[in-house]
């Protein structure tokens, strides 16, 4: 996963590399294994947006206010950010964010997967870690729009026994 968010720094944006390693870089590294952990993380940091398109942008910046333990819908997104969910869809295949910007939490509107770039078994997996037993679903405002949240656990009863304790 972390050779697929290097590919994705864009070749016009520079930076430069240093012998040690920045505070910011420790944060971002132990905010990623947090998030993949299922660990909540409260980190937040510049993200360099300037080079994506505004309806790409919008619909990270959405998606970055699901918090842990909820996921959303395509359609829910697109209706915050007045695009179509396939719209929406392309923007989190375009995420070059992976993890930090949770595009794994956007799922169809029946409540099963749909797709992931780093395949639908990681996707998996990370919701699986993200399970936190919520009971109730969320409205979540951005933009003065709702997006609508479930409990991880709608997606997760439909794949697997389990429940966010086993």
């Amino acid at each position: 996963m972390l050779r697929k968010l290097i590919a994705k720094i864009p070749f016009n944006v520079s930076f430069h590399h240093s012998r040690e390693t920045s505070s910011l870089a420790r944060q971002v590294i132990n905010a990623l294994n947090n998030i993949y952990y299922g660990i909540e993380d409260a980190s937040l940091f510049p993200l360099a947006m300037k080079h994506l398109r505004s309806h790409v942008k919008k619909a990270l910046e959405a998606v970055m206010q699901v918090p842990i333990g909820y996921i959303t819908t395509y359609g829910s997104v697109a209706r915050a950010v007045e695009a179509s969910p396939r719209t929406v869809g392309r923007a989190m295949a375009l995420n070059p964010f992976i993890l930090i910007v949770p595009c794994h939490r956007v799922v169809y509107s029946d409540l099963s997967l749909g797709g992931y770039g780093e395949g639908l078994n990681v996707k998996m997996e990370i919701l699986t870690r993200e399970c936190r037993s919520r009971k109730t679903e969320l409205e979540i405002q951005f933009n003065g729009k709702n997006i609508h949240a479930f409990p991880v656990e709608s997606l997760l009863s439909k794949y697997t026994r389990k429940n966010c304790n086993s």
